[in-house]
């Protein structure tokens, strides 16, 4: 008997519990503003604030929105000083440290570009001055790259992650299907960029001899 209502005592409780868990408190926000101003936040609630004078906020634009999502703002609203930087977007590359929510005025910090591109950068850096990146972020494509490779019949890449863009001597191995061979007793091979475009990969023959399985692969090559 006092188990049972026990357990109809955490039922009553529990939703109550997540429920409050899934609120958020006002959040701290110095040198801005924000609305509605309430006590707490349910779940899926957004605000929007702004910035005082020479402060601005900590994502695009001059006033931003945060949601309330299980107990946490989507992003913590925060104002910053007008003259830091937020961190760019930009394609083919990242920062080399964790990106950062916001960099102070004159701070500097490095890109990397991905697999397959290069930065024209000199010092691979840039710096924030006066609100404004310089200068700006760009990977460009490496003349000795290549695209992802072509179709190897009876073949598949593994080991690895298939990309738009590989770099020089980047290496990929690939696998012939059962029941073919690349080369002398080799069940498969590699191929490697060199100056923009792939080596010749051995063909995956029909590894099998006699008449049924010569068939066999015979019938697999229609498919």
């Amino acid at each position: 008997m006092c188990v049972r209502y026990l357990g109809l005592v955490l039922l009553a409780w529990l939703p109550g519990l997540l429920q409050a868990q899934m609120h958020c408190s006002p959040p701290q926000l110095t040198r801005g503003y924000f609305v509605p101003q309430q006590e707490k936040y349910n779940h899926g609630q957004t605000l929007t604030y702004s910035c005082d004078t020479g402060f601005k906020p900590v994502v695009e634009g001059w006033w931003a929105k945060s949601t309330c999502q299980n107990g946490d703002w989507t992003h913590t609203p925060n104002c910053t000083d007008i003259s830091s930087c937020l961190p760019l977007a930009f394609e083919n590359g990242k920062y080399e440290n964790a990106q950062r929510g916001f960099y102070n005025n004159q701070e500097t910090t490095k890109i990397i570009c991905d697999d397959g591109f290069d930065t024209k950068l000199r010092s691979g850096s840039i710096q924030c001055s006066n609100g404004t990146w310089f200068p700006l972020p760009v990977c460009e494509r490496n003349i000795n790259a290549c695209d992802k490779p072509g179709e190897i019949p009876h073949a598949v890449i593994i080991n690895q992650e298939l990309k738009e863009v590989y770099s020089h001597n980047s290496r990929l191995e690939y696998q012939c299907e059962n029941g073919y061979t690349a080369g002398q007793a080799n069940y498969g091979g590699a191929i490697t960029c060199q100056d923009g475009s792939w080596t010749e990969p051995q063909s995956c023959s029909c590894s099998r001899s006699d008449e049924i399985q010569q068939n066999a692969c015979k019938f697999t090559e229609t498919l």
